[in-house]
């Protein structure tokens, strides 16, 4: 065992305690010397590819990655720690980046052979993971991407809604609906698939440098050894949501760079410590309340304390060369990320303030 392998304790700070990690401090570099000053930039344009190679390069995409198939298996706050930090940097590097562990959960809990063949290069950041699946949660009553039987496999046909990091994602998990046996065929797709998939650009109005398309699916055949799981739809949606940590991805990472941003301005302003102390409080109680008011609860700091930021620094934070602005609207975007009914209901209720019901 490496130390790269293990938790090297943790450090203090006014969020509560932080693990510590050889990935962090090197990734605190890259964030310090690469990503964090490109922030603006890349919010207006996207993503370079040498983002995700120097990120690759701390061994970020091989912290969750089991040791025997070339990861580090750092524990779960190592990687929440990395993801949070990365969030509060740049968000549009952060999305890219943080679906790549997506195809490497499914391979591991569900994958055959052929799947895990991949995750080597996975672990390495030689290949790049992506995701594509919340557009299941509309079905029936919105028909995109689905999925029918042929032999030795499916074919997959439709639109995919929301797809990020097109042009850097090398392998993606790419759900669709298999209509006559009621069930979602989540698999991993090599990309690209020239004549079979198309990617076209999204214009957003936050996180905009994440390279985010709607992908056009066109007979596309998927081998039953790249499907990871099938499962019947109506079980995967009771289920939607309830995994998972409960705060939303990203929204204390976001949270805490925009607090440390104020506090900078604002140093004694005690509603900025009780935002902190939030902060603080949401990451040390990982089961209090049911995850969708959890996770509601993480997004509405998340856009409490970035417009807090929006506050502490004035009118130059509406400048476009000012993170300010961009972090306040990525926190809009956490807002519609994974938004399945009862989550939706949690956002709601979180907006009218929050009360008992």
């Amino acid at each position: 065992m490496t130390i790269d392998q293990v938790t090297a304790g943790s450090v203090p700070s006014r969020f509560g305690p932080l693990p510590a990690h050889p990935v962090l401090d090197r990734l605190r570099d890259v964030i310090e010397q690469t990503i964090a000053p490109a922030a603006t930039a890349t919010d207006r344009g996207a993503v370079p590819a040498s983002h995700l190679a120097a990120l690759a390069g701390t061994g970020l995409f091989g912290l969750a990655v089991p040791p025997r198939y070339g990861g580090l298996g750092a524990p779960p706050e190592v990687v929440a720690e990395a993801y949070e930090l990365l969030a509060g940097a740049c968000p549009s590097t952060y999305l890219i980046a943080s679906q790549h562990s997506t195809p490497v959960r499914w391979i591991l809990d569900g994958g055959g052979p052929a799947l895990h063949e991949l995750l080597p290069a996975l672990a390495g950041g030689k290949l790049l993971g992506g995701a594509a699946f919340g557009h299941v949660r509309t079905w029936p009553g919105r028909r995109t991407a689905t999925a029918r039987r042929v032999v030795n496999g499916w074919r997959f046909d439709g639109v995919v809604p929301w797809f990020s990091g097109a042009g850097l994602v090398d392998v993606v998990l790419l759900a669709a609906v298999a209509e006559e046996e009621h069930s979602i065929v989540f698999a991993v797709v090599r990309l690209p698939q020239p004549g079979r998939v198309k990617a076209v650009p999204l214009d957003l109005a936050a996180i905009a440098g994440s390279r985010t398309a709607a992908l056009h699916i066109d007979d596309l055949f998927v081998p039953d050894h790249d499907v990871a799981q099938l499962v019947d739809v109506d079980e995967w949606k009771a289920g939607d949501g309830l995994d998972g940590p409960g705060v939303a991805p990203g929204a204390l990472g976001l949270a805490r760079a925009a607090i440390e941003f104020a506090l900078t301005r604002q140093p004694d302003n005690p509603d900025l410590h009780a935002l902190a102390h939030e902060v603080a409080h949401l990451r040390g109680a990982p089961s209090a309340g049911d995850p969708f008011s959890r996770r509601a609860r993480s997004v509405n700091l998340a856009v409490r304390a970035t417009n807090a930021a929006i506050v502490a620094r004035g009118g130059a934070a509406l400048l476009a060369d000012d993170v300010v602005q961009v972090w306040a609207r990525a926190a809009l975007f956490l807002q519609v990320r994974g938004l399945s009914d009862p989550l939706r209901a949690a956002h709601l209720h979180e907006l009218a303030g929050g009360a008992p019901r």
